[in-house]
């Protein structure tokens, strides 16, 4: 019973309430944090304009809101005939005295397609915190992205390209 009261409990929160909840148990350590989490900076384009670099990946979690993140498949699993299925792990082994020693490395994409993309790898023994670094990676190599109208003649004056 514990365990679907769980459940329960955490269909209840919201998105935006568990971002928040991060937001707020999160402690900066560089100065652009610090002005983050103060509310000194409150878009990403006065960080991305500065020229400085972004080393905490909360801080892209706080300016951008609804941000997707998503694997691209760079493995390939074995398969009959050399045509194997593709994944999202690359698998490297290293030969040592105690047996082969695999690595994963996984590749990310994050981005709230609205002009913001981000891509990164991770390497780790394990596939989730492959993952994990893969997806923090991309955030702290966020850049933006400049749209236009795709056409001089045209007089929409929104970007859509």
């Amino acid at each position: 019973m514990a365990i679907k009261r769980v459940r329960r409990y955490r269909e209840e929160i919201s998105p935006e309430d568990r971002r928040a909840a991060l937001i707020e148990a999160w402690k900066p350590k560089t100065e652009i944090g610090r002005k983050v989490k103060a509310g000194e900076i409150t878009s990403i384009e006065e960080v991305l304009n500065t020229g400085r670099r972004i080393l905490e990946s909360e801080i892209i979690d706080a300016l951008i809101m609804n941000l997707d993140s998503d694997y691209i498949n760079i493995g390939q699993r074995k398969g009959k005939f050399g045509g194997g299925k593709r994944t999202i792990f690359r698998t490297t082994q290293k030969k040592t005295k105690d047996g082969n020693r695999p690595v994963f490395t996984v590749m990310a994409v994050v981005g709230n397609k609205d002009g913001y993309v981000g891509i990164g790898l991770g390497r780790a023994k394990e596939t989730v915190p492959a993952r994990e670094k893969a997806v923090r990676n991309a955030k702290l190599n966020i850049i933006q992205i400049a749209r236009g109208n795709g056409s001089w003649e045209s007089e929409i004056s929104e970007p859509n390209s």
